[in-house]
């Protein structure tokens, strides 16, 4: 798997399916998300952040964002995930512990935000990074993405949408997006609300 830089201190991974982002900050690394492989993420991730720890969160339960989990001993996700990530998670899977909105992740002069935007799944999350100007959207802020079925729930998803757009959206300029292209401007949640 190889790592793709966004900037000096921030890359992702492309999976078979989806990406991983890994920001690299002064006191640990950040890695939202797994991909569903192949390769050794874990190795690739500790190649560029050397000895730092790795901090893994992931935004959501679908097998395409944890399938390396099996690499990492904890991951933090929103509990309102748990149930649904333990539907997904096989042996060796990374143990959740719980992330909430209004928790703080500080990996030394780079912090992130999550946000809990509940639709695509029940404890979907995207991750705020203020001072840089930017949200790591998971599936929710993602083109074509949106798949029916016993986890969605579109007036959930239309909800969290409207959240972003009323409460946030003075706080950033760009989503990372799991699928298809790698950065949207902000205004891909008017252009979604209004389609």
């Amino acid at each position: 798997m190889e790592a793709i830089p966004i900037n000096e201190n921030s890359w992702y991974f492309s999976g078979a399916v989806g990406r991983a982002f890994l920001f690299k900050g002064d006191k640990a690394a950040l890695l939202v998300d797994s991909t569903n492989g192949p390769g050794n993420l874990k190795s690739e991730v500790q190649k560029l952040v050397g000895d730092l720890p790795i901090i893994l969160v992931n935004t959501h339960g679908d097998s395409d964002h944890i399938g390396c989990n099996d690499q990492f001993e904890t991951t933090l996700m929103h509990p309102s995930e748990f149930a649904y990530y333990a539907s997904k998670r096989k042996k060796g899977y990374a143990m959740p512990l719980p992330l909430f909105e209004g928790d703080i992740l500080d990996i030394g002069g780079r912090v992130f935000e999550p946000i809990l935007v509940p639709g695509h799944t029940p404890g979907s999350i995207v991750l705020l990074n203020r001072k840089e100007r930017f949200l790591v959207g998971g599936d929710t802020l993602s083109q074509k993405v949106f798949i029916f079925g016993p986890q969605r729930n579109l007036r959930a998803l239309i909800s969290s949408l409207e959240k972003l757009q009323k409460h946030y959206l003075n706080t950033f300029d760009f989503i990372l997006t799991a699928h298809h292209k790698v950065k949207l401007d902000k205004s891909f949640i008017a252009a979604e609300l209004a389609g």
